[in-house]
């Protein structure tokens, strides 16, 4: 369980007053993955959301963590949610940081190359965080619902990879400005972005008055 959630849930709350923010676009998009996981819900009890990115290492870490403290903060049960590449590389340190800003404990358990990191946030058990291919273990090889959050990633999964649906949610790749004045600036833009829509979709799952 996380030390200071007031720090979390003040960050968690002006996500959700920036609902607004999000394109009509992007709605119709991130409304049709919350019907997905509704449906889902409704006939079985687990559900498993990989976010994936190619290497696994900024935004598909940031999109797995948000998701699962939306499924907490709306008191979703039965949300499991993980991430993945299509290379191995490292949970990058700069989009660690953001999640420490945004509120997050966070503790290094394996100094490597590839570190693992466990991440507390709403739920009483924390999430571990390192670089992994998306369909291996500890993650799902079979009927999950995959999330794209890069185009790269997107081109190089087909549909045969143990999916049972697809969605494409790209995200600007904050990488583009590591080592300048707007580093920290665009990690926390990406960050922030993706709550708001991790956030959005568990609103609507929520709001839909689920027996859950």
């Amino acid at each position: 369980m996380i030390k200071n959630k007031e720090k979390l849930n003040n960050y968690i709350n002006k996500s959700i007053e920036q609902f607004d923010l999000i394109s009509d676009k992007r709605k119709r998009v991130l409304k049709l993955l919350s019907n997905e996981i509704k449906n889902s819900i409704l006939e079985k009890s687990i559900i498993n959301l990989t976010f994936i990115c190619t290497h696994n290492s900024r935004r598909s870490h940031l999109s797995q963590l948000w998701a699962q403290t939306a499924a907490c903060f709306y008191k979703i049960d039965n949300i499991h949610c993980f991430s993945g590449g299509t290379e191995i590389t490292a949970f990058d340190l700069r989009a660690v940081s953001a999640a420490k800003r945004a509120g997050f404990d966070v503790i290094k358990s394996e100094n490597t190359k590839n570190p693992r990191y466990l991440i507390h946030h709403l739920s009483k058990k924390a999430s571990e965080h390192y670089s992994k291919i998306f369909n291996e273990e500890p993650n799902p090889q079979k009927n999950f619902i995959a999330i794209m959050t890069c185009g790269e990633a997107d081109k190089k999964c087909p549909v045969t990879f143990g999916y049972s649906k697809k969605f494409i949610i790209k995200y600007n790749d904050p990488k583009s400005f590591d080592g300048t004045e707007k580093e920290a600036n665009s990690y926390d833009n990406v960050n922030r972005m993706i709550s708001r829509e991790q956030l959005f979709v568990f609103y609507n799952i929520n709001k839909q008055n689920l027996h859950l």
